[in-house]
């Protein structure tokens, strides 16, 4: 009995000297403490990402704390109802060609907008029809997830079609930029989705160690930022403002926004730009088969009459605080006689 009590005696100082040595190595090292900061993750070294004199520790830390899944309501926080907006998007696209009554109830190929095929949405009359950030939301979300459970292969969604993606939210909300030093009042585009990178996971981390990558989760939370005006044609275009993960803003994030960057294009410079580019590309696309953006004179029934003006004055913005939705108003494309 001495004898076995002194072995496990023995065995459990073993392991706490082991799990002592693992503890100092993982505060004390750094990947420069090996030789490893030169070592090439494919976006760049742990040298040039500035992670090559970080201890283990940290690095493991500060990377978990950007996969950390956040509470919904801490990042989604101007979100959709989709009961409240299906009528509104319903009533919105009842008279176009993507429109149909089967069975005496209405139904919407909310997929013909991701479509790379044929132009503008018809209707049987030129429309100015308001749309709130809200119904936008929920527009994108059902043609995204028709889309993907389609498996449709001529979608506009390009890199994305990577991603098992769910919209949460879209806002319009009025903001100021700097021109030339001088402030300007613009109105911003915030996107938050939630993208599950479970398909890209072995290739995004393939020089990750596996017990890193195993325990990243695969969902994560996108917010994208970015300001929206219009053509005198009535075309929306976006810049980039600002992007992250899980609301996070940190070295680490902007690493794995890196990584996600280079995964969709090798030869980015603007890791964020790539990200808002790709975004705002989809929901640019989208709303241009709707219509173009500008205002009109309208009969009762939201015909145009004259007075078309298009451009920046189909563009509403919330202001900060408000209960209203930011809006936009577009002028559909009639069918042909």
């Amino acid at each position: 009995m001495g004898c076995l009590l002194k072995m496990i005696i023995s065995s459990l100082v073993s392991l706490a000297v082991v799990v002592g040595i693992v503890a100092i190595l993982a505060f004390a090292c750094t990947p420069n403490t090996f030789g490893l900061g030169g070592v090439d993750l494919g976006f760049g070294t742990l040298e040039e990402l500035g992670l090559a004199d970080k201890n283990f520790a940290t690095l493991f830390t500060d990377l978990m704390d950007v996969f950390k899944e956040p509470k919904e309501e801490d990042i989604v926080t101007n979100g959709f109802d989709d009961e409240t907006e299906a009528p509104k998007a319903e009533n919105n696209l009842r008279n176009s060609a993507i429109s149909s009554v089967v069975d005496g109830e209405t139904v919407i190929s909310y997929a013909d907008l991701l479509s790379t095929e044929g132009g503008p949405i018809l209707y049987d009359q030129e429309y100015l029809l308001r749309y709130d950030d809200h119904t936008l939301g929920y527009i994108f979300n059902q043609a995204l997830k028709e889309t993907q459970d389609k498996e449709r292969e001529n979608s506009d969604l390009g890199p994305l079609g990577q991603f098992k993606i769910v919209i949460n939210e879209v806002s319009l909300y009025n903001d100021k930029i700097t021109v030339d030093e001088v402030e300007q009042d613009s109105v911003t585009l915030k996107v938050v989705a939630s993208f599950n990178i479970a398909g890209i996971k072995e290739e995004l981390f393939k020089d990750v160690p596996g017990f890193i990558s195993n325990i990243i989760p695969s969902n994560l939370y996108v917010v994208s930022q970015m300001t929206l005006t219009a053509t005198n044609e009535g075309v929306l275009s976006t810049a980039s403002k600002a992007f992250n993960i899980n609301g996070k803003d940190s070295q680490m994030s902007e690493v794995i926004i890196k990584a996600l960057a280079h995964a969709i294009d090798e030869g980015t410079t603007d890791e964020t730009a790539t990200m808002n580019s790709m975004i705002g590309g989809v929901v640019t696309g989208s709303i241009a088969k709707l219509g173009r953006v500008g205002t009109a004179a309208v009969n009762s029934s939201n015909v145009v009459t004259g007075d078309i003006n298009l451009g920046n004055s189909g563009i509403k913005g919330a202001d900060e605080g408000s209960e209203t939705n930011g809006y936009l108003t577009l002028i559909t494309s009639k069918q042909a006689a």
